[in-house]
């Protein structure tokens, strides 16, 4: 069973936290809010915190994949036709699963988080860091 966690983008100090940090008691105050506003079909504006679930899985250096990475991984992870792209990790809800969707293409392209792509899957960033 995989272990529920989140992180989330602090929007008003530009920084990542962590569900397992000391800033614990706002994280939650701002998650119960967040959950409560999905529950009731409520926009909240200003919220100050972007939430993003952890995978369960990780990448091919044991680092965490959560929903916002950015990676670099072998498209299918097929051996003889090697091609690595940009991802974003997601949640597809028309899926109902956690996957890749390759940033470099023009129309949505969607694949799954399975054993052959993580093991050439590797975190290069997340989505709130600017490309260089």
């Amino acid at each position: 069973m995989r272990e529920i966690k989140f992180r989330a983008f602090n929007k008003k100090t530009g920084g990542m936290i962590y569900s397992d940090q000391t800033d614990q008691e706002m994280f939650e105050d701002q998650m119960s809010l967040f959950f409560a506003s999905m529950v009731m079909g409520l926009e909240i504006g200003g919220a100050e915190l972007t939430y993003m679930q952890f995978t369960g899985l990780l990448d091919k250096n044991g680092k965490e994949i959560f929903e916002g990475d950015k990676c670099t991984c072998k498209m299918n992870g097929i051996d003889a036709h090697i091609e690595y792209v940009e991802t974003e990790v997601i949640y597809d809800i028309t899926v109902g699963a956690f996957g890749h969707k390759v940033i470099s293409e023009s129309e949505y392209t969607f694949f799954g988080l399975n054993s052959k792509n993580l093991l050439s899957c590797e975190i290069i960033g997340n989505v709130f860091e600017k490309s260089n």
